[in-house]
């Protein structure tokens, strides 16, 4: 008997307790049944998938697992370029590998960013909620417009401190900007977070001071 895994193959990152984790799912083999399933072995090499499958070149990671792949490959760290292929095992009979598929593990973005009037109306005092990732720095961009979906964002500043906060001494009176936050780790940059709008407030002129007065 030929077992064939099929070719439709979906994967999807996870993030785990402890570490990061690349999580699976695929179609069980056409030879599977409801009295005998079979399992599925996986296998990882480094890198992205090459052109042509050889099986010499993966690492049997893990054995038994069900038939439909609910692997988890745990404890990886962000940017990690990971492949995979699985295989049908049914009544000890191992199929060829499964399509290949390439894992990139993500690194964490910061989250509820939120951004205030500074001391004065040229500056925004920005804070957020550190990446689950540690040892990271953080690069804050922002826009000067409105948010909306096509945004030209610029770099304010790239070594801000993960936990923040971190004060913006670049902002014009009665401008509305757009900010984003990004967490970067040995040059692995997260995704951004959820961008956050602020409108700084209009300036006024100040009465002037120092008035003297002589009598001649």
């Amino acid at each position: 008997m030929t077992i064939l895994l099929s070719a439709l193959f979906t994967t999807a990152q996870a993030q785990t307790t402890g570490g990061h984790s690349n999580s699976f799912t695929c179609t069980p083999s056409a030879d599977s049944t409801a009295t005998n399933p079979g399992t599925t072995n996986m296998y990882i090499m480094a890198g992205t998938c090459p052109a042509t499958i050889d099986p010499t070149t993966f690492t049997k990671l893990q054995t038994g697992l069900p038939a439909y792949c609910t692997g988890t490959d745990s404890g990886r760290s962000p940017g990690d370029t990971k492949s995979y292929v699985f295989t049908a095992v049914i009544n000890n009979l191992e199929s060829k590998p499964s399509n290949c598929v390439t894992a990139i593990t993500p690194l964490v973005p910061p989250t509820k960013l939120n951004v205030v009037a500074g001391s004065s109306n040229s500056r925004s005092n920005i804070s957020w909620t550190e990446s689950a990732d540690p040892n990271t720095t953080v690069t804050i961009k922002r826009a000067v417009s409105a948010c909306g979906p096509s945004m030209n964002y610029l770099t304010v500043t790239t070594d801000a401190p993960a936990a923040g906060p971190f004060t913006d001494v670049n902002v014009t009176p009665g401008t509305t900007y757009c900010y984003q936050v990004y967490a970067v780790l040995g040059g692995v940059v997260s995704a951004g977070s959820a961008p956050f709008q602020f409108s700084s407030a209009q300036g006024s002129s100040a009465p002037p001071s120092g008035l003297i007065l002589t009598v001649k």
